[in-house]
């Protein structure tokens, strides 16, 4: 289980930085690079990065509190396109940022280059959004009509946002990850890993890289609708992804 109360004590060592100097930084057409561990390793990490990342802070809180849900099709169509590995491939998903109190409707596409482009539009936190509501925004986005769109994932987790000092990439570090299914009423929850997520605009070299490689921690992609689909609906094919979901597993119940 995360020691909080480590985990806070030492990003208190980092130069702190304000949500507007890190979202100055925008990256919202990048190359993402994600990896998944154990809570375990999550110290030596942050330690390896002290003197070459800012940490951003709000309101003397550095874990910011997120919940995300996550839209598809009855068929799951969003969840098939990954299954079938296709290179271009998107999410919907309405997202709160529940410490500034702010909710977007993001679209989140990946192409066959491996950029991810993410458009999004301010919605009301806290509320159920339906898609047909935000037709405009969505017509030429959505890969389908938003009244077949619905609620099909939620996911909460807690969120550390480092940013290099050079303004170049930040790093997002996920902890505390739970799922709940809109369709089967399921749950999962994932209190012994982290997903770290280094946005870049370009494959340049990166501290961040550096600190992995010395932890020995491998690129691993993670998809939170898909992992959060597979571990709650059973009904889903998981054969595209259950070797990442029993590495899942191990390091949670380790």
């Amino acid at each position: 289980m995360i020691d909080f109360q480590t985990i806070h004590h030492l990003l208190s060592d980092f130069e702190p930085v304000n949500l507007s100097e890190v979202a100055s930084v925008k990256l919202m057409d990048r190359i993402d690079s994600k990896y998944v561990t154990s809570i375990s390793e999550l110290t030596p990490f942050l330690s390896l990065l002290q003197h070459d990342f800012f940490v951003q802070e709000i309101n003397g809180n550095y874990l910011s509190k997120y919940f995300t849900v996550y839209y598809d099709t009855d068929e799951n169509d969003y969840y098939r396109i990954h299954q079938t590995k296709k290179r271009s491939r998107q999410k919907i998903r309405v997202r709160n940022y529940v410490d500034t109190h702010t909710a977007f409707v993001e679209v989140k596409n990946k192409n066959n280059k491996g950029r991810t482009k993410k458009v999004r539009v301010s919605c009301l936190p806290d509320r159920e959004i339906r898609m047909n509501q935000f037709d405009e925004f969505l017509s030429d986005k959505s890969m389908f009509p938003t009244e077949h769109l619905s609620p099909h994932v939620r996911n909460t987790f807690r969120r550390v946002t480092l940013l290099n000092k050079q303004r170049t990439e930040r790093l997002t570090i996920d902890v505390e990850l739970s799922f709940q299914n809109q369709r089967t009423g399921n749950s999962s929850y994932l209190p012994n890993i982290c997903v770290i997520e280094l946005k870049q605009q370009g494959f340049i070299h990166s501290k961040a890289k550096d600190a992995l490689k010395t932890l020995r921690i491998k690129l691993n992609g993670f998809s939170k609708y898909c992992v959060g689909c597979a571990l709650t609906n059973p009904a889903v094919s998981q054969n595209f992804i259950k070797q990442k979901i029993n590495y899942i597993n191990k390091l949670n119940n380790q």
